[in-house]
């Protein structure tokens, strides 16, 4: 009823994807295709979702026009609505969501909802505007606007990897070839006993012919093998490949890009993968074995019985019709089980990463309900897709066994009527087989490349992001131009379309200076620190590093000159050392080691342990506190010799008096350094501190000048005095 509808039609593939898959069905009615993770950037989506503003401001972008109207039921009482447009709806009194109304009934309203298991639907004007919130965005094309087509991958043109394997394919091809000459000739073995030898009563020919069979049945056992493992062998090979080449690109994406996803989404790819390379594996084997042997199989049975193999071909398209009848219900299926399964994927790690929190409020059962109901929910709509794939398997299965009878029956008059020997229907019925096993095997490869259809996009939405390495021209690859101060002129950072959270910050930071950057929570020192490692890019204004623009210096060539410390810094699993050096693309003497430890407050702890530097850490390396870890990292990114060092509260976990140690050493050295700091006694030793609040710098100057402004910085120091 509503078909017309489907080729704009955008499911949405994350949870929070709603309200930019809404506007990809907008943009595909205007004749543009742009990928939603494109939508995602321009709308500034984020971990909540995307706001009606971010939907607006990612559309004008694109070149439409937009009015967004607060309405009641009374703007469905005209005629002159323009569609489609986007609605924002409360669904189940709780979930924020969005949807396209596409057309305007006298009782019922006409929608899209990027739901994969909701789609196209009419529903009564009482329900959509019990659910509608009156936020509805229209859309009209400007002059501007020009219909954009992203070039997309699909999983046939992914298929040119298993081309790259040709002595695979052809190794494959010629087992296949072999087994298939196999099977004929002892078919007709069959028919030349029925119809000739047992008549002759030529025992000794007999004999002879069933020990070349045997012998051919061996030969057809290990060629059997062999192909089973070189398939095998193909499908690692493309399992390597896909999987590697997505972990590679998953680690040069910027770092907005973890910011707003869940972890669960990301690793649910790989997943993805594994559908995409067991419906290569499979076409690729469809190739190589399956066509080939239904092409030789058909051109034997036209030559056994053409009269039998018409009928085969009548029957034959019966098939086809069992695939198209399931098309679109397994593509719903595919898209509701992966989707439910990124969000047990997160809900799992989310639980794992705050056992500690969850175990302190005795949260164990109700997480484990959560997270039940969840599993559940994926089991059920698994289930789900096994019932209509067994159900699609049964109708199959019957339609063989059909065109067998079929055969049998047409074959037995044929018999009767001398024009058909009983062996050469036996034959037939015996090469039939042969013909419709690899015949179905072709069909079943349906539900196998529509999961990887659906894989494949999910995997694109990645795929298309650009490498943060590649956001930019990237002029200055070398440290030994990053010479000179850091200088900030007007620089603006805004998360999203609401407020900024850095506005107007203009300051110089000169070499070899120990700057402070302090104020309460949420007031901006963070983000500013991730602007100057180019994490993130200032909305307006610049930054330069010496006279060099940081927009155009390589990521990898700055981080290498600046690093950044985080608050809670990683210790991944492997020895101290490994620890140590990691990032450090240099040799390292084991005095410089011991050298950088020491100055960390850390080379103590670490002899104390029984390997000392060689001592092998778990994952998140439990054997270590918070403070230790700090300590690490803080030698971690002495021995890398960066020349400048930002320590994100990384002094946050110790004791007063290993930090001032910390402190003091680091102070001593001559790299700059930017302290992020809640402690004051820290700011209290440094050259120059800047004080954030709401975003802007509203004071500067040394901790003497500040305090007696009695401003700011005073109230800071004031509180944390009163706090010790």
């Amino acid at each position: 009823m509503y078909m017309k509808y489907n080729r704009i039609y955008v499911p949405q593939i994350d949870e929070k994807d709603c309200g930019i898959a809404c506007l990809a069905m907008v943009l595909k009615k205007y004749g543009a295709v742009v990928s939603l993770a494109k939508l995602r950037y321009l709308a500034k989506t984020t971990l909540e979702g995307t706001s009606a503003l971010g939907i607006v401001r990612a559309a004008e972008q694109l070149g439409l026009l937009t009015h967004a109207v607060k309405a009641d039921e009374t703007l469905f009482d005209t005629d002159e609505l323009h569609f489609p447009f986007i609605v924002h709806m409360v669904k189940n009194n709780s979930l924020l969501h969005y949807c396209i109304v596409l057309k305007n009934l006298p009782n019922y309203i006409v929608i899209a909802d990027p739901d994969p298991k909701v789609g196209i639907q009419r529903i009564s004007k009482e329900i959509f505007f019990n659910e509608w919130t009156g936020i509805a965005i229209f859309f009209s094309k400007s002059r501007n606007f020009k219909a954009i087509h992203e070039k997309r991958t699909n999983i046939f043109s992914t298929f040119k990897l298993v081309l790259r394997q040709k002595r695979l394919v052809l190794s494959i091809t010629l087992a296949a070839f072999l087994l298939t000459i196999i099977n004929i000739g002892s078919s007709y073995f069959f028919q030349g006993l029925i119809d000739s030898y047992i008549p002759q009563q030529d025992y000794h020919l007999i004999q002879l012919i069933a020990v070349g069979l045997c012998i051919a049945y061996a030969v057809n056992s290990v060629l059997g093998y062999f192909q089973d493992i070189l398939v095998n062998i193909l499908g690692q090979h493309l399992i390597k490949k896909i999987s590697l080449q997505y972990l590679n690109h998953v680690f040069e994406l910027p770092v907005n890009f973890f910011e707003t996803r869940k972890i669960g989404e990301i690793t649910s790819r790989f997943s993805d993968v594994n559908h995409i390379t067991d419906a290569l594996a499979n076409v690729a084997v469809s190739l190589c074995i399956d066509v080939a042997t239904v092409i030789t199989m058909g051109v034997t049975l036209s030559i056994q019985s053409p009269s039998l193999y018409k009928i085969v071909l009548l029957l034959t398209p019966l098939f086809a019709i069992t695939i198209l009848a399931f098309t679109a219900k397994f593509r719903t299926l595919d898209n509701e089980q992966m989707e439910s399964n990124s969000k047990l994927n997160s809900m799992i790690i989310e639980a794992l990463r705050g056992i500690v929190t969850i175990k302190s409020v005795t949260g164990e059962g109700r997480q484990y309900k959560r997270i039940e109901a969840q599993f559940q929910d994926y089991l059920s709509k698994s289930l789900d897709y096994v019932k209509a794939e067994a159900i699609q398997s049964a109708i199959k299965s019957f339609l063989r066994l059909f065109l067998s009878i079929v055969v049998l029956v047409v074959g037995s008059k044929m018999i009767i009527d001398k024009e058909m020997t009983i062996g050469q229907l036996i034959t037939y019925n015996s090469l039939l087989s042969y013909f419709i096993d690899p015949l179905q095997n072709i069909v079943n490869l349906q539900p196998s490349l529509q999961a990887a259809g659906v894989s494949q996009k999910r995997l694109n939405e990645v795929m298309v992001i650009p490498s943060e390495f590649a956001l930019s021209e990237e002029k200055y690859v070398d440290t030994a131009v990053l010479q000179g101060e850091f200088t900030l002129k007007n620089v603006d950072y805004q998360y999203d379309f609401s407020h900024k959270i850095l506005e107007d910050i203009s300051l110089k930071i000169n070499t070899g200076e120990k700057i402070a950057l302090v104020g309460r929570s949420g007031s901006g020192k963070s983000t500013l620190a991730k602007l100057l490692v180019n994490f993130i890019s200032p909305t307006e204004g610049k930054i330069l590093l010496g006279k060099a623009d940081l927009a155009r210096i390589s990521k990898r060539t700055l981080r290498s000159f600046v690093r950044y410390i985080p608050q809670d810094p990683y210790i991944f699993s492997g020895t101290i050392k490994e620890n140590l050096l990691l990032g450090v693309n240099r040799d390292v003497s084991e005095q410089e080691i011991r050298d950088a430890c020491k100055k960390a407050e850390i080379l103590g702890d670490v002899e104390k342990l029984p390997a000392k530097f060689d001592e092998v850490l778990d994952e998140g390396a439990t054997i270590l506190s918070g403070g230790q870890k700090q300590r690490l990292s803080i030698a971690r990114a002495l021995l890398s010799r960066a020349e400048v060092l930002i320590l994100d509260e990384v002094t946050s976990g110790l004791d007063p008096i290993t930090e001032e140690k910390v402190v003091e050493n680091l102070i001593k050295g001559d790299q700059t350094i930017i302290f992020i700091a809640h402690q004051m006694k820290i700011a209290q030793k440094v050259d120059r501190i800047f004080v954030l609040d709401h975003g802007k710098i509203v004071e500067s100057g040394s901790s003497k000048e500040l305090f007696d402004k009695k401003g700011s910085y005073h109230s800071l120091v004031e509180a944390s005095t009163e706090l010790v």
